[in-house]
This record gives C-alpha cells, structure tokens and sequence, in this order.
C-alpha cells in the first residue's frame, strides 16, 4: 500500500492506493503524506492533521517554512480508510506542527515540532 497526498487549488487530500488492485481510497483527513507515519505491523497510520483548512499551495510554503499548523493527532485505518481521532495537544494548551514522524514498537511516535524544532514523544498504547 502507498500513502500520498494531493493538492487543488483550494484543498489537500490523503490518498491510499492498494497496489495489488491498484484501488485509491480516499482517507477523510486533509494533511500531508509527510506528517504521517505506519505502524510496524502496517495495520493503522498515525498523522499529524492540520486544524486549519490546507491548500494544494500549502506542502511547499510549510516546506520552506512560511507556515506553520497547529496538529491534532489521528489513526487511520489503512484497510477501510476509517480515521479515529487519538489527541488534540491544543487540550493541553500546546500548539505542534509535526514534522519527521516515527513509529516505535514499543506504541510511541516520536517526531519533531517545527514550531520550536524540540523532539517530542506521543504515547499510542
């Protein structure tokens, strides 16, 4: 399976493609294939979505660092597409732009804010 993203002029999708198939289904949650990451066993995706309302424009201008999101966190699962919100840090008063996420196995993903560029760490389990 491939996780990817693609812009329009005025929104961003999250797509899945089964290669076997060669099936796309659509994932309902507007983030950047770059802010998600697989779990060790393939069976769910964790990413980082955007609260605010991203555009086609946006993945280049956040790359060059003209933008910033504020995240909440979601699971994905890759088979039905199915998404399950798992945190929102804006509860806790924090604002994180997710970049560079990684899954451990032992449930964390561990990832970069590029609001301040400190590593955080997200408990799953």
């Amino acid at each position: 399976r491939i996780l990817y993203s693609a812009g329009e002029a005025d929104a961003t999708g999250l797509y899945l493609i089964e290669r076997a198939s060669k099936t796309i289904i659509p994932i309902a949650a507007a983030t950047f294939a770059e802010k998600c990451v697989w779990a060790a066993d393939s069976a769910v995706i964790y990413c980082a979505v955007p609260k605010q309302k991203i555009t086609g424009a946006d993945l280049s201008t956040w790359h060059r660092g003209e933008i910033s999101f504020s995240d909440k966190f979601i699971a994905i699962n890759p088979t039905s597409g199915a998404v399950k919100d798992i945190f929102d840090p804006g509860i806790t008063g924090n604002t994180l732009d997710a970049l560079s996420l990684v899954y451990k196995s032992t449930g964390e993903i561990v990832f970069i804010n590029k609001n301040n560029l400190h590593i955080y760490v997200l408990e799953i389990n």
